[in-house]
């Protein structure tokens, strides 16, 4: 790659993040805050305790907040969404936000799926590696794109708004399966927001 391009890539990139900062500083509720200071990660038993570990390392490193995971994995297998919720809101045992592995989700081919009212995500697995045409394998790239997906699910279950900086995790910007991923931390406009959200939440005991 020329060094033009490289000084034309750099600049769009600044360009972006920027724009991204001056939207969240328009869209910015005043006064938004979560409850909860944690996230309860779980895993189906067909999913591997290495993804479990994985995704909890990633979050607690890149996220503002606590990353718990349940000590036993839920009942796992190709069972409707609404089940998964109910095994892993049943296994927490407290209503704080809930991140769920599960290896398949009947019926559903969404890689994520956010249950509101449940305050819970599923993140499909198989379906991430059927987007990547890699059924039989949980590949690097396929990790790489779930840890996308953790941050974002987490973002949003904390009430984070989606970015315009492509580059950011809560971006809505897909890159495709034969594109390498993109933005697996919050960019330094919702970073900082999340920050405040939670230094702003008042103390609830237990999550």
């Amino acid at each position: 790659m020329c060094t033009a391009m490289r000084i034309t890539l750099r600049v769009l990139t600044m360009l972006l993040i920027v724009a991204a900062v001056s939207t969240h500083a328009a869209e910015k509720k005043q006064g938004s805050t979560s409850k909860y200071k944690a996230v309860g990660i779980v895993r189906s038993k067909d999913v591997p305790a290495k993804v479990l570990a994985r995704i909890v390392s990633h979050v607690k490193a890149n996220a503002p907040l606590k990353a718990r995971a349940l000590s036993k994995p839920v009942s796992g297998g190709e069972v409707e969404g609404k089940t998964h919720v109910a095994n892993a809101r049943a296994a927490a045992k407290t209503p704080a936000p809930l991140l769920v592995l599960v290896g398949k989700v009947a019926k559903r081919p969404e890689r994520v799926i956010i249950s509101a009212k449940d305050n819970v995500a599923l993140i499909n697995v198989d379906a991430f590696q059927k987007y990547l045409n890699q059924p039989d394998k949980i590949s690097d790239e396929c990790l790489k794109r779930i840890d996308r997906a953790a941050m974002k699910a987490v973002g949003t279950l904390f009430g984070l708004p989606s970015c315009q900086n492509p580059f950011c995790a809560l971006s809505d910007v897909e890159s495709k399966p034969h594109i390498p991923v993109q933005g697996r931390n919050y960019c330094p406009a919702c970073l900082p927001e999340f920050e405040e959200m939670l230094s702003l939440s008042p103390t609830s005991k237990g999550n």
